[in-house]
């Protein structure tokens, strides 16, 4: 489902799939630009995130994806209405914090990304916006 509301986004911008089909562990799907641009996109969702406005202080993205070779990383809350995104460049580039996780493992290390380098989009009447006003509090 995360896959398909981000190519919602993407389609809004202009972006056409060209490829749907995943390469495990190196990115979700491949889409075209406008520009003619070709670039590979990584997708999660995080069940904990459960309101449109982001309530963490980091994004926290698992180190599996130092693997990945997505040029973009998109992350969707619980129930599809909103989208934070940047460059996976940003995730490869932050820093590695580790934490104890709800699935029971220990001392996992995750890539911490601050907020102030995400790009937000929120579902409004079936269209993908920028907030007007970023907000961590919950709506």
């Amino acid at each position: 489902a995360a896959k398909d509301i981000v190519l919602s986004l993407l389609s809004q911008q202009g972006c056409q799939p060209v490829n749907l089909d995943e390469a495990y562990g190196a990115y979700d799907f491949i889409v075209e630009t406008p520009t003619k641009e070709q670039k590979k996109v990584e997708v999660e969702q995080k069940n904990g995130w459960q309101f449109k406005y982001f309530p963490f202080s980091t994004l926290d993205v698992s180190h599996r994806k130092h693997k990945s070779q997505a040029d973009d990383f998109y992350e969707v809350n619980q129930d599809g209405t909103a989208i934070a995104y940047c460059p996976m460049s940003v995730v490869h580039s932050s820093p590695v914090k580790r934490k104890n996780t709800c699935l029971g493992t220990i001392n996992e290390p995750f890539f911490s990304i601050p907020i102030s380098k995400l790009t937000f989009y929120h579902l409004y009447n079936g269209k993908w916006q920028i907030p007007p006003i970023m907000s961590t509090s919950r709506m």
